[in-house]
């Protein structure tokens, strides 16, 4: 199985190519490629979990486009004014831990657009404190797989002891678990 960098690094490159197609193929952004990436790190000194999330910004312009119906930018100087309020509740929702067994309560710190503002990349940020060290992470990331019956939700969950590990969540697998 290729490793989550190599399958980060790919999707990186494949993105301009499948969101030139969607542009000629059709406004609803039809892209072949759906992902998201979280990086979870658990600083044992601080007993805290920090998280990123990287997203695609235009799927979300579209979800929220919908629900609203009213068009959402987000990233831009015509950011939708409850652009991160909008990030922020739907990350709550589809995006939920487990510190053995016991529900993560995170505080949304916000978000960023990727380097250079590439209008496609946003990432979110969050944090939890006081976080006792734990032997195992639950993750339910449901991240866009209502919108899209092929997303894949990445994420990488590091611990300064214990190293890296790697989990795909996917349509029929949002739930998956990291042991130390």
């Amino acid at each position: 199985m290729p490793s989550f960098l190599t399958i980060s690094l790919l999707c990186s490159i494949l993105w301009p190519f499948s969101l030139a197609k969607s542009v000629q193929t059709t406004a609803e952004n039809d892209h072949p490629i759906y992902l998201s990436v979280a990086e979870i790190d658990y600083k044992e000194e601080e007993q805290a979990l920090q998280i990123s999330i990287k997203l695609f910004v235009d799927d979300f312009e579209q979800l929220f486009s919908k629900r609203l119906g009213e068009t959402v930018e987000i990233g831009t100087d015509r950011e939708h004014p409850q652009a991160n309020e909008l990030l922020a509740n739907y990350v709550q929702q589809h995006f939920k831990l487990k510190a053995d067994g016991q529900a993560i309560q995170y505080k949304y710190l916000g978000k960023e657009m990727g380097e250079k503002r590439n209008i496609y990349e946003c990432y979110v940020f969050l944090e939890a404190k006081n976080l006792s060290p734990f032997a195992e992470l639950t993750i339910n990331n449901s991240l866009l797989i209502e919108e899209h019956f092929n997303q894949l939700n990445f994420a990488a969950c590091h611990t300064k002891s214990q190293g890296v590990q790697k989990v795909i969540s996917r349509k029929g697998r949002e739930v998956q678990k990291v042991r130390w």
